[in-house]
């Protein structure tokens, strides 16, 4: 530590022992956020995030220092995800694999980490490779279920988003999908849980895909609650992005407008320029302006989800299209 700041380059230049590194990775694993999205805050945890891959690239290949470069490796890919940093994420879930090929007892780790690949894969539209990616898996954990309940849930969970807004129109292949993952994770976790929360939401925006205001109402009335309890700004503005659309489909204007207005306002203040989840915010305040007869409004938006869209997602993603 220099001048109160963690200076990683010193750290990675220092020739720790075994016991030094595992110390670290402990005192690591302490102070930083359990779930990087339950807390606004996470930005302020840059430099340990950092410091965390600094630590998870360590070559040291025993299983209790593995172990934690696991755990850490979790928490760092939805660090990066949060702050739009893809093609990071994707090396670290190529620099993780790669360790735990060479411990055979770690080998259900594998499935989480192809689960947030595809994951990234389908934020920034690589749709077919997600897929490609994902289907092979399932089909062998789906063997011996019983085994792979949790690792199951996040797939099933990552696939069903995939088909959801896939331009094919599978909508019904995705509910099963993600009725699949909501089951396991509310038997696993309860209600209250954040990946149940999550499992719920998505269920919610199948039900906007379908026009079926009254049951998006249902879930996030539930969720809501829930949310409330953990003060959690991350999910509130999801929530309010996925009302707004009900409340456009349930015919009022004036809430549809407000809600996502509220969701984008909420992201803008924890979300990196650029971010997927700011663009969907940016797109649905300005399609529901233009819906409104409120053009002038509404291309300040829409310009913006464009121009953004050009510098971080691939021409083949869906809302890329819809905003051009």
């Amino acid at each position: 530590i220099k001048n109160n700041r963690l200076n990683i380059n010193d750290f990675e230049n220092y020739i720790k022992s075994s016991a030094e590194t595992e110390s670290l990775g402990n005192y690591l694993l302490e102070v930083l956020p359990v779930n990087p999205e339950n807390n606004i805050s996470w930005i302020t945890f840059s430099e340990f995030f950092e410091l965390s891959f600094s630590f998870i690239k360590n070559q040291d290949l025993s299983p209790k220092i593995v172990q934690l470069q696991t755990i850490l490796s979790e928490k760092y890919l939805r660090y990066l995800i949060l702050s739009a940093q893809f093609k990071k994420a994707l090396n670290v879930v190529s620099l993780i694999s790669k360790k735990l090929k060479k411990l055979p007892e770690s080998q259900h780790h594998k499935p989480v980490f192809i689960a947030y690949k595809a994951d990234i894969y389908r934020m920034i539209g690589k749709n077919g490779a997600a897929e490609k990616l994902l289907r092979p898996i399932i089909i062998r954990l789906e063997k011996k279920s019983n085994l792979n309940q949790i690792s199951l849930a996040q797939l099933y969970d990552v696939l069903g988003m995939r088909r959801l807004y896939d331009d094919k129109l599978r909508c019904s292949e995705a509910e099963k999908s993600l009725q699949r993952a909501f089951v396991i994770r509310q038997m696993n976790f309860g209600e209250q849980h954040i990946s149940t929360i999550s499992s719920n939401l998505h269920l919610a925006e199948y039900h906007n895909q379908m026009g079926s205001a009254n049951k998006v109402f249902e879930c996030v009335k539930s969720t809501l609650e829930h949310i409330a309890h953990f003060k959690n700004s991350y999910f509130e503005a999801w929530a309010n992005d996925i009302m707004g659309l009900a409340f456009y489909f349930a015919g009022n204007k004036t809430n549809a407008i407000s809600y996502c207005e509220k969701g984008l306002l909420a992201r803008r203040q924890f979300l990196k320029k650029g971010h997927p989840l700011l663009l969907e915010s940016l797109h649905n305040v300005g399609y529901l302006l233009l819906l409104s007869c409120k053009s002038v409004e509404a291309i300040a938006y829409i310009h913006q989800t464009y121009a953004d869209f050009k510098q971080v997602s691939t021409p083949e993603h869906q809302n890329y299209t819809v905003t051009v």
